[in-house]
């Protein structure tokens, strides 16, 4: 059952650190060092068997996407014990029967929904019957985004922001309407951080031991998807009803691209890979960097 369902549970991060007992009085500080599952780590998994599927033809790829996405988003949202509002937990345990962190991330809704829309198109392109499953996962999730600010001033978020636009601006591209509008609220909300790392933040000019690679990176990356949403809408201008908007838009965020080199070259320097933030998230650094030099593999939905 497992080797044919292996999503089903959900996927462990493997932490250095088991996770913590139930009755374990949580240590914020060591909590990042314990074992669980993460939200938005399932949605990269979510996204990698996505390509994996539309790059092999292998429809089992994108099942074990929607049986991931149906799990993850079941468990993680959550109600609070005063029958107040759904919201979704950050942290889980690795059985997904209770919340080791119960603080929602900011952009955890935002990327379950792109997510899952990207998920559910591909399906139904493939035939797979499973795509019905994700409809109301996709309700739960736009319910809990409905009148969210998504503004942030961490690069990593606003490359996420980024990042989830390109994917809207992929399904606007391939005959989804209803995905216009949402793409440019989100543009709207990643511009205000943007402007923050520009014209006020000294954080990229700080040294290496001060700065987080795998941050910065991530706001590269979703710049480079910029290009990419430009692209999109000057080749399918009928795809998107509010294109002037769209346009000016993609303007203002021009601006920015700069700020690619910037971090690019910091991090290709050697003395900069030699230093003590590089090293202790290595693996994610090196990854965000490769994404960020070669993009085409990750932004290819």
């Amino acid at each position: 059952m497992a080797e044919r369902h292996p999503t089903q549970g959900g996927l462990r991060i493997g932490k250095p650190l088991g996770e913590r007992r139930p009755d374990e009085p949580i240590d914020e500080q060591l909590e990042w060092n314990r074992d669980g599952q993460y939200f938005h780590y399932l949605t990269r998994w979510m996204h990698a068997l996505t390509c994996a599927g539309k790059v092999t033809g292998e429809p089992g790829y994108v099942r074990w996407a929607v049986e991931l996405a149906e799990i993850a988003v079941d468990r993680f949202i959550d109600r609070s014990a005063s029958g107040g509002p759904r919201r979704m937990v950050w942290k889980m345990s690795i059985d997904l029967s209770r919340p080791l962190v119960d603080a929602q991330g900011q952009h955890d809704p935002l990327d379950g929904l792109v997510t899952c829309l990207q998920l559910r198109h591909l399906a139904g392109v493939m035939g797979e019957s499973a795509a019905g499953h994700l409809d109301p996962r996709i309700d739960a999730l736009a319910a809990l985004c409905a009148g969210r600010s998504l503004t942030t001033a961490d690069p990593l978020g606003i490359g996420g922001l980024l990042t989830a636009a390109h994917t809207l601006a992929r399904l606007a591209a391939a005959g989804r309407s209803d995905c216009g509008e949402f793409l440019l609220s989100v543009l709207d909300q990643a511009q205000p951080g943007l402007a923050y790392q520009l014209n006020t933040s000294d954080s990229l000019s700080m040294p290496a031991d001060d700065r987080f690679a795998f941050r910065e990176l991530g706001l590269s990356i979703g710049l480079r998807a910029v290009e990419r949403i430009q692209t999109l809408t000057e080749s399918n201008p009928r795809a998107f009803d509010s294109r002037l908007a769209l346009y000016a838009h993609i303007e203002r965020l021009r601006s920015y691209l700069p700020l690619i080199d910037a971090i690019e070259r910091f991090w290709l320097e050697p003395e900069n890979r030699n230093s003590r933030t590089w090293k202790e998230h290595g693996d994610i650094n090196a990854v965000m960097l490769a994404t960020s030099l070669a993009p085409d593999g990750y932004l290819a939905l």
